[in-house]
Parts: structure tokens; sequence; C-alpha cells
């Protein structure tokens, strides 16, 4: 049985090969991901340990940090083909402060919380008795584990998010941060914006007063966070997770996996990129497409010309062990929206699959009616001794 990535990797071993070769992986910097982590979560929580004046116990975070994010993304895999460029890996280094400083303003908040309650309400009851509190030592061993565990909560989702940004899934896709930097007079007004309001408030606040650690935590938190927000995936979460439950009870049931398959020609490969996987049997195929919906809204036909196409052109592609084409069927999996008559029609006409989920969680949390609504969509799946996934 052959798949779609096999065929590429076999037109590259003839002779006198003249079609253009697959699109090339871009080996990820997992190293490079990992240092601005450890960084980035050094500068968020800086804030809350200069308050504190515990600076030596700051230095524990970047190591602690980067160990975190190594474990976070030792199965995070990628199928770009272009490495970031020096203006996207810096727009991802402050984007990645965003998360860890919400560490740092819970710490500042719990810690005046835990202080004013000692002071004003415990120390003077503990005081009638002969016993004393010290409303700053409360303040701090309360709020540590906060501040910490809200950092280190922030470099593990901060890492895969980062990661998937940099690396997208979709083979050959530049980095989420790509778009941005066409925005960069913008971008610089903002940064030296920042630096001039940090500097002005180190100039003018005590470094050990309540005023600074807040605005700076702020000021961190509130720059890097358009910059996440921005550079979040073009794909939605809800589309990724149903993706990734979708893929492994297709091999369960006896095909091979193909993600965002493509075939090194240019005049074909821009025409697959609505197919999300392609699942290859002994005998048929399908390319499934997930449509994410956030509304209610009635999805049209045209929603599903893209896979229709898709398919037709991956029928020409994909062959059997034998070298006789293996039909590719259109599969869209639609989630959230509402199916309209047109797309009902033309799913008709066209023989198009049509699964559709009201809401993600349907999806992702309920295996076995996800394999229902496949097998009932006419998509057949069986079980087998061995099954294996080729990468895309």
């Amino acid at each position: 049985m052959t798949s779609l990535s096999s065929i590429v990797e076999r037109s590259e071993r003839e002779e006198g090969q003249s079609a253009p070769s697959p699109l090339p992986r871009a080996r990820p910097n997992r190293v490079a991901v990992i240092g601005i982590i450890a960084v980035a979560s050094a500068i968020a929580l800086l804030p809350y340990f200069l308050f504190v004046d515990r600076l030596a116990w700051w230095l524990a975070i970047a190591p602690v940090a980067a160990g975190v994010a190594s474990f976070a993304l030792r199965k995070e895999t990628a199928e770009a083909a272009t490495q970031p460029s020096l203006g996207e890996w810096l727009l991802a280094a402050w984007s990645a402060v965003a998360k860890p400083a919400i560490g740092s303003l819970i710490g500042l908040m719990s810690y005046g919380i835990l202080y004013y309650l000692v002071k004003l309400l415990i120390a003077p009851i503990l005081l009638v008795f002969g016993a004393a509190l010290n409303p700053s030592t409360w303040g701090f061993w309360g709020s540590i584990w906060l501040a910490f565990a809200g950092g280190l909560v922030g470099a593990t989702e901060g890492a895969q998010v980062l990661f998937r940004q940099l690396y997208p899934r979709e083979a050959g896709a530049r980095s989420a941060f790509f778009p941005l930097l066409a925005r960069w007079k913008l971008l610089l007004i903002g940064a030296m914006a920042g630096v001039v309001a940090v500097a002005v408030m180190f100039w003018l606040l005590d470094p050990h007063g309540v005023a600074l650690p807040v605005l700076l935590s702020a000021v961190l938190f509130y720059t890097g966070f358009p910059l996440a927000e921005a550079g979040e995936e073009a794909a939605d979460k809800a589309q990724v997770k149903i993706i990734d439950a979708l893929a492994p009870l297709l091999q369960e049931g006896g095909y091979r996996i193909v993600r965002a398959p493509r075939t090194g020609k240019a005049e074909i490969d821009p025409l697959l990129t609505s197919v999300d996987v392609l699942a290859q049997g002994d005998d048929r195929a399908f390319a499934v497409q997930v449509k994410s919906v956030a509304s209610r809204a009635p999805v049209e036909w045209n929603e599903a010309s893209a896979v229709r196409t898709a398919a037709t052109l991956l029928s020409e592609e994909v062959r059997s062990d034998g070298g006789a084409p293996v039909p590719v069927e259109p599969l869209l999996m639609l989630v959230g929206g509402t199916v309209a008559q047109s797309l009902q029609a033309f799913s008709q006409r066209e023989r198009v699959l049509l699964v559709h989920f009201e809401h993600a969680a349907d999806a992702i949390g309920n295996p076995e009616e996800l394999k229902r609504r496949l097998q009932a969509a006419g998509l057949a799946l069986r079980r087998v001794q061995a099954t294996s996934s080729v990468p895309a």
C-alpha cells in the first residue's frame, strides 16, 4: 500500500526525474524556543521578586522554566518549510512574556491580600494573647507559590503555543508572526514607547515600593498580550483538537494517515490546502477537511467545493501497491454552524461525505460517536492488527 508521501519520496530517487521536489521541512529550533520561554519567564516575574526583595530566588526562574518548556515540547512536531526570520523571532520572544506575567500579577495581588488580612484582622487578635505575626512574612510565603505556579503554567502553555506559532502544522506555511512584519513601523513605535515608559518608571518610582512592580507587570502583560493574540494560529484550537482525535481513529480503522498532504508540484499543492488529513486504505482513500464555525450561521455549498477539487486531484496521485490509481473521496467534517440547503444539495450531487457536529466537545470527547457518524456518512472503519502512520 502506497501513500501520497511515499510517492513523493520515490519520485525523488528516480534518476532523471524532472518534477519539482517536495516542500522541504524546516528543522525546528527547539533550543531557541526553550531559551525564549526561559528568558521571558524571568523577565515577566522580575517585578514580583523585585517587590519582595528576593532576587536570589529569581535566578532560579530561568532554569526551571527551561526544564518545563523542554518537557512540554518533547512530542511537538512541525511541517513548516521555512525557518522564522529574525523579525518573527523577536515578535515571538516578546509575545512569550504575556502569560508568565500573569503569574507576577497574581503574586503581587495575593501578597497584598495576605499582608492586609494578617495586619488588620489576624495580628490584632493574636496581640491580645501576647503573640505577634509579621504581615510581610505571611504575604511572602503565601504569594511566592502562586507567583511561581502562575509563571510555570505560563511557561508550559507558552512553550507549546509558541512552538506551534513559529512552526505551523501546515506544510509550507510561514509562522503566525510573519503577517505582523508588514506593520513594522507601528511595532517599532510601540516598542520605543514601552522602553520609554519603563525607563520613566524606574527613574521616578521606588524599586521596592508598590507602584513600580504593579505598573511594570501591567506593561509587560499589555505589551506582550496583543502580540500573543495576533500570533494565534490561523486554525481554530478546537479544529486542531478534532484533527488530533480523528487521525488515530482512522488509523485504528485500517487507514494510513498523511496530515496536510502535499505532492511537491507547484500547480497542485495550492489546491490541496483545504485537506487536513488524507486517509488511504487498500482500495479507497478519503480527503478530509475539518471546518470549524464559531457561530450558528448557515454554511453554504462553496465550503465543500475546495475539498471536492482536492480529492479529484489526489485521485490522480495516490496509487496502490500494484500501481493502480486509488480513488479519493472528499469528506467535510463541519463543527458548529448549520448545514444550509445548498450545502446539503451540493454534497449529495457531488458525492461529498458530510459529517456535522453542533459542538466541538461532541467530536473531541466522544470517539464512539465520532466513529458512528463517520460510518453513517459512508467511511468504512475496520479494526486491523497493525497500522502505521506516514508523516506528511
